[in-house]
C-alpha cells in the first residue's frame, strides 16, 4: 500500500479502496487496510471518522444511484481541494465537535445527500424500495479485542472473534445495535432513545447502565451479564413477558428450548476481564479450557490425557493468544494450538 499517513479525512473518502473496506465489499481491501491500520494505530481515529462519515450518509437507495452520488460526491470534494468555492451553511447553532474536525468538506457532503433526498420528497418518493438499509461493521480476529466509541457517547468492547453491526439510523430514534460474538457495553444515558442489543433473536435493552452480552455460535445459549444500572431481557422468539435484571444477576436463554435460567455472578470477574488480565490459579486442566473459551471467545477442544494431574499457575495481561498457550503448553507439557476458529488442546 502506497503511504497514506498525510491522508486527509477527504482522500480518504476519495480512496475507492477505503471505501470497500468500510463496506466489506471487498476482501482484499479489507485485509489491506487492517493491516495498514494495524502497523499505524495512530491513523485509527482519522480512519474511525471518515468511516462514521460515510456510513452517516447511509439511504435506502440503489446501487446505480449510489454510485452516481458517490461520483458527486467526489467532484464536490476535488472543487473544495482545489480552492472552489463550497456550499454555504445557514444554520451553523448545531455544529457539533465532529462537523469542526472534518471541516468543509464533509458539510458538501451532507448538503450534496441532502438535496438528493430532497429530490426523492418532491417527487413523491419519500423512501425508495430497492436497496437495503445500510450498517457499519466491526469485526474481530482470534484473540484480539476492540474498543468501539459510539455517536452517542456510550462504548463498546468488543470481544474475539465478534462482529458488531451499527445501522446508519442509530441514535435518531432508537439505538440498535447486532451483536453476533461477546461484548461489553457501557451506556451513556438517554431514556428518549433505548439502547437495544439484538444476539440471536434476544434482546437486551437499556437505558443507561454496563452490562455483558455473549451469542457465540459455538455455545448453547445466549448469556447476558448486569453490572450496572437495570435492562430488560426479552427472548423474541418465546411468547412471555421480558425478565428485568439488576445488577449481579445473568440470565441464560438456551437457543433450542428458549428455558430461561437466572443466576448470580461475581461482578469482580467481569472486571477483570474488561482490565485484560488473564489469571490461573491452580487451574486443571478442564478449567484451563473453561477459562480460554470464556475469556476468547473461542470452542476450546480437549483431546490429552496428562500423564499426572495439572496445576497451572499464571497471569497474562494484555497478551496475545499465542503467547499464553506457548506459556500453557511449556508449563503442562501439552500441545496448544489455533485451528481455524478453535483452540486445540492435545497430547505431544
Amino acid at each position: 500500500m502506497t503511504n497514506r499517513r498525510d491522508h486527509s479525512i477527504e482522500d480518504l473518502l476519495l480512496d475507492d479502496s477505503f471505501v470497500h473496506f468500510c463496506l466489506d465489499t471487498d476482501d482484499e481491501a479489507t485485509e489491506t487496510w487492517r493491516t495498514w491500520l494495524t502497523a499505524n494505530p495512530d491513523q485509527q481515529p482519522k480512519a474511525d471518522a471518515a468511516r462514521r462519515l460515510l456510513f452517516s450518509l447511509g439511504m435506502r437507495i440503489s446501487r446505480e444511484e449510489k454510485a452516481i452520488e458517490f461520483e458527486k460526491l467526489k467532484q464536490a470534494i476535488r472543487n473544495l481541494q482545489n480552492g472552489q468555492s463550497e456550499p454555504t451553511i445557514k444554520e451553523r447553532t448545531a455544529v457539533t465537535p465532529l462537523w469542526r474536525w472534518i471541516g468543509s468538506a464533509a458539510a458538501a457532503m451532507l448538503l450534496l445527500f441532502a438535496g438528493y433526498q430532497l429530490r426523492e420528497y418532491m417527487s413523491g418518493h419519500n423512501e425508495p424500495t430497492i436497496g437495503t438499509l445500510a450498517y457499519e461493521t466491526y469485526s474481530t480476529h482470534n484473540g484480539e479485542r476492540k474498543n468501539i466509541q459510539l455517536t452517542d457517547g456510550s462504548t463498546v468492547m468488543l470481544n474475539s472473534n465478534s462482529t458488531l453491526k451499527i445501522p446508519v439510523t442509530y441514535n435518531r430514534e432508537n439505538r440498535m445495535l447486532d451483536l453476533q460474538g461477546e461484548a461489553l457495553f457501557d451506556v451513556a444515558k438517554d431514556p428518549q432513545r433505548p439502547f437495544i442489543v439484538i444476539a440471536d433473536e434476544v434482546a437486551v435493552q437499556a437505558v443507561g447502565t454496563s452490562f455483558k452480552v455473549r451469542a457465540y455460535g459455538f455455545e448453547p445459549g445466549i448469556r447476558t451479564a448486569l453490572m450496572e444500572g437495570k435492562v430488560k431481557v426479552d427472548d423474541q422468539r418465546k411468547p412471555s413477558e421480558p425478565v428485568i435484571m439488576t445488577p449481579g444477576q445473568s440470565i441464560y436463554i438456551d437457543r433450542s428450548s428458549r428455558t430461561t435460567q437466572q443466576n448470580s455472578f461475581d461482578p469482580h470477574e467481569e472486571e477483570v476481564w474488561k482490565s485484560g488480565a488473564l489469571l490461573f490459579s491452580n487451574a486443571s486442566l478442564d478449567e484451563i479450557g473453561q477459562k480460554l473459551q470464556y475469556w476468547y471467545g473461542m470452542e476450546v477442544v480437549i483431546n490429552a490425557k496428562p500423564s499426572s494431574p495439572i496445576h497451572f499457575n499464571g497471569e497474562f495481561v494484555q497478551k496475545e493468544l499465542n503467547e499464553v498457550l506457548k506459556a500453557i503448553s511449556y508449563v503442562t507439557g501439552l500441545k496448544c494450538s489455533v485451528d481455524g476458529k478453535r483452540i486445540m488442546i492435545l497430547s505431544n
